[in-house]
This record gives C-alpha cells, structure tokens and sequence, in this order.
C-alpha cells in the first residue's frame, strides 16, 4: 500500500465509521473497527518505510474516532504502533533527546493524549508495556508543547504504571524499555535490582527534554547562575514545567527509588533558593519547591508497612535487600536542609524530610526481618537530626502505628526531642523503661 493509498483508505474507513455512529449501529461499528485494525496491522510499514505528514494525520484522526468503539488492547497497540511510525521521528540514539518540531507535531501530541488517557487500565497487560516507553520517549522529545492537561493521565498515573511497565519488550516489532535516570551517585542503585529500582517514568521523561545535557553526574551547585558549567536556563524550563503541573492540580506520588530522584530536584531548587535569594528566580523556586512537595508527597491518614514509600508490590521487594536508598537520599536531603529566606519553602522541604523518615521506619522492622543483613540504624539516626523541628510539634508520630513509635523513639540519640516524645506517650516510656530494665 503507498502512502497514498494510505491516507485515502483512512479517509473512507473513518468516514463510514462516522456514519455506523452517527446512525446508533454499534454492532457493525465495532465490526468495521475490527476490520480496519487487522488492515492496519498489515499495511503500516516497518520502521525503515517513514509514513509522510498526511498519512500520519490521516492515521490519527482515525485513532481518534475509532477510540470509543475499539477495545483497550486494540487502542493501545494500534495506537502504539502508528505512534512509532510519525514522520520524521529521532533515530535510535537521539530517542530522548528534544526533537524539532514538524509538520505532524500537533499530531503526535493528540496521538499522545489518547494513548497517556488508556495506558492506566491497560498497563496491567505485558503486551502493554511498550506504550508506556513510547510515551516516556514523546515526553522526552516534545514536552514543552504537549499541555500539562494532556499529560494529566500520564503523570497521575506514572508511579503505578512504572511499576507495572518495567521491563524491555520487542512487541510490535519495537524493541522498547524503560529509562534509568539520576541526577548523580547512579552506581549504589546498580546491579541485579536495576529493573525494579527505575524511577518514575513520567519525571524521567520530563527531565530528559528540559535537561538533554544535564543529567548524569549533575552536581546541585551547577544550577546556579554564572557557573562554569552552568545548567541554569534549562533548570529553570523545567522548574516552570513543575509549578505548571502543581497548578493543574496534579499528584505524582513517590513510590520506592523515586525518593531518590525528588530528593535530588530538591536539594538543587534549594540551592537556587539560598544561594539566589531576592531574585525573581530564587521566587521561582521557593515556589517550585512547595509546588514538588505537594505533587509527590502522599496524603495518608496512617502510614504502614504496606503503604509506605518504599512498600513493595510482589514478593521481593528490592528496597529490602539493599540499602542503596540511605546512601542517595540521605545526601539530597541534607542538602535540602540550608537555611531559606522563604518561609513557606522551608516548611515544605522540613515536611518533605520528615515524610520520609516517617515512612522509612514504617518499613524497617519488616525489612530487618526479611533480610537479616539489611541494616538502617544510622540511616535512620540522620532523618531524625535532620527532622528535628518536626519532632517538637505536638503529636509528631501519629501517623505511625504504636510500634514504629516506639521503634523511632528508640533509635533516637539521648536529649530533649527524646525526653519530649517519651513525655508525649505515657506507653513508650513503660517499654523503654522495661527494656532498660532488662526484663
């Protein structure tokens, strides 16, 4: 089939689809979309034979009409598969860089949004895994023209379909995988646990496109304006990209090594913030630090072994057996903990880090009995000096459970927080006081 031919056979088919609609027929207008799916899957060329402009819009305005008759695994990997098919596309080694844009840009994005509103209910699915690097890959290539009410689906949903999606598959006749991606100190986090240590896949695309150049071994100090190798203007474009998010009422709640890569965008705003403090950027970014916060910290009323950050979803759980985190978090966070001009910022990075200590100790006990080697005393030691003013309100530890209460109380070094946490629960100070006593 040639190109024209294509476009003039997508015309037809989408026509006579309007018309089965129009007319209340579901019946022959699921049947007519099971028809054109199995041509399409026929006549789309591989990957060497480029679909010109007209064919690609042609293709998505009947993706786009097809959308409400066709089933979830036929949308998804029709819609997939002419996804990967666009004009003028990046070749293999520029997949997550920044792309120019084309007459079939508008296209793509549309395409985009279609895909990010299904690729929830079907990333349940192996055969689904693919879409799910395809859109991380648009991400990369054409976020700042995709609107962030188009991405919606995509963000809401991207820590789960992370997870779910975290493998390479070559379906489609596309090889495709997730993408690994820190600011810095990547090798702790490598090794066997690499495929289910990725971090969430929307974030990475973002950064790839706003950060093309920056990422790797970024060190905090080369967001700062005048630096020799200076990142500031990108920074800043995703910066931006972030407090639009934050507007559109978006959450992305962290989940497992996704700690790590937050942890890092934040040590680096606050640096910003310090450092620049009075400028219109440093405003920026006080704001853009609230803004991270309240996208990826989740609201619980209890927090446990099973909801914590660093939960796992199958047997194993990576975090577990491996305390790549302390070492990666700890650092960003201590890092977060300057002092700021901006009030509001400052409250949201102590929120931030007290969270997280929260949520670590939820988990200890449980990891300390699924892997006798897994230690993080002194990781949790850390949290609590630098969560020490969240520790002095009132009720600090009631989301945690009695017995990680007591367990955080008990890793506690001795002085007045201590004293005020064991004055604060009558019940802590009886089992301290019966371990002391060795009975």
């Amino acid at each position: 089939m040639t190109m024209n031919d294509l476009a003039a056979s997508c015309s037809k088919w989408r026509q006579t689809l309007i018309e089965y609609k129009d007319a209340g027929d579901s019946s022959s207008a699921a049947t007519h979309c099971v028809g054109i799916y199995s041509s399409l899957l026929r006549s789309l060329p591989d990957r060497t034979v480029e679909i010109d402009h007209l064919g690609f819009a042609k293709l998505v305005g009947l993706m786009t009409e097809m959308e409400s008759v066709l089933e979830l695994q036929g949308i998804l990997s029709l819609g997939g598969r002419i996804m990967t098919r666009r004009p003028l596309q990046p070749i293999d080694d520029e997949t997550n860089w920044p792309a120019e844009e084309n007459k079939s840009t508008p296209k793509v994005v549309e395409l985009f949004g279609l895909l990010a509103r299904h690729a929830k209910a079907g990333s349940g699915s192996f055969a689904n895994q693919n879409v799910l690097h395809v859109l991380r890959q648009i991400l990369a290539q054409h976020a700042s023209v995709i609107p962030v009410e188009t991405m919606k689906p995509l963000l809401e949903h991207s820590a789960a379909i992370t997870w779910a999606c975290r493998t390479a598959t070559t379906l489609n006749g596309e090889d495709t995988r997730p993408a690994w991606l820190y600011f810095e100190r990547q090798e702790p986090l490598v090794g066997d646990q690499q495929t289910d240590t990725l971090p969430n896949q929307a974030w990475v695309g973002l950064l790839q496109h706003y950060l093309p150049y920056g990422m790797g071994d970024m060190e905090p100090e080369c967001v700062l304006k005048g630096q020799l190798r200076s990142l500031a203007q990108d920074f800043d474009r995703f910066t931006k990209r972030v407090v639009e998010i934050h507007q559109a009422g978006i959450k992305m709640p962290m989940q497992r090594t996704d700690v790590v890569l937050i942890s890092q965008m934040l040590e680096r705003m606050a640096l910003v913030t310090a450092k620049e403090a009075g400028t219109a950027r440093a405003q920026l970014y006080a704001e853009a630090i609230t803004a991270l916060v309240d996208i990826t910290v989740p609201e619980l009323k209890k927090i446990n072994n099973k909801n914590s950050l660093y939960a796992g979803v199958g047997k194993s759980n990576p975090m577990a057996k491996t305390a790549f985190y302390n070492h990666c978090t700890l650092k960003a966070l201590k890092g977060t903990a300057i002092p700021l001009q901006y009030p509001e910022a400052a409250q949201a990075l102590e929120h931030f880090r007290f969270q997280v200590l929260l949520h670590t100790v939820a988990v200890s006990e449980t990891f300390r009995k699924s892997n006798l080697s897994f230690t993080d005393k002194e990781h949790i030691q850390a949290l609590i000096d630098l969560c020490s003013e969240s520790l002095i309100e009132p009720k600090p530890l009631s989301l945690l459970g009695p017995a990680q209460r007591l367990q955080l109380v008990r890793e506690m070094n001795e002085g007045p927080v201590r004293r005020k946490l064991m004055m604060d629960d009558i019940k802590i100070t009886k089992e301290l006081f019966i371990e002391d006593l060795g009975m």
